[in-house]
């Protein structure tokens, strides 16, 4: 798949790990965008079903335009702009949500979910909304954010 990255050994490393809650707490230039990228592709392309998780929708807008242009050669892809949902046809798909107004995530269930900047959303939004998204499927997470974030609350 054209534009994501080839993993290092450290991302790698991460993206194996069989935990169902995966914590990265890394520095700026780790690549935990691009390792979160990787990860959610890979579980849409296997028949997830995943959200990618942004503080605001603005933090969200570049992924958003790096995971569309990376889905955009695979064939039999949908891209939904106005969703910003990429529908596979192995029957999964990724979408790009903001956790800003968390009480409008509630209800879809989930197999996957990237919660990028994960220290920088209210405190109420693991416990309250995401978790329980992923409990019917036994979803998994994978938490990004930098060791200096204000709210580290899982």
């Amino acid at each position: 798949m054209a534009q994501l990255i080839t993993p290092h050994p450290g991302q790698r490393t991460i993206l194996t790990a069989e935990a169902r809650f995966r914590v990265v707490a890394c520095g700026r230039r780790f690549g935990k965008t691009a390792l979160g990228q990787v990860a959610i592709v890979e579980a849409a392309i296997t028949g997830k079903g995943c959200w990618w998780l942004s503080p605001t929708y603005a933090m969200a807008s570049q992924v958003w335009r790096d995971l569309k242009h990376a889905c955009r050669t695979r064939d039999e892809v949908t891209i939904d702009n106005h969703e910003r949902r990429i529908d596979f046809s192995e029957g999964g798909w990724l979408a790009i949500r903001s956790t800003h107004s968390a009480d409008y995530l509630r209800g879809a269930g989930l197999d996957f979910a990237v919660l990028d900047e994960a220290a920088f959303m209210a405190a109420h939004v693991w416990p309250e909304v995401v978790r329980p998204m992923l409990v019917e499927r036994r979803g998994r997470a994978l938490f990004l954010s930098s060791p200096n974030g204000r709210n580290w609350f899982w």
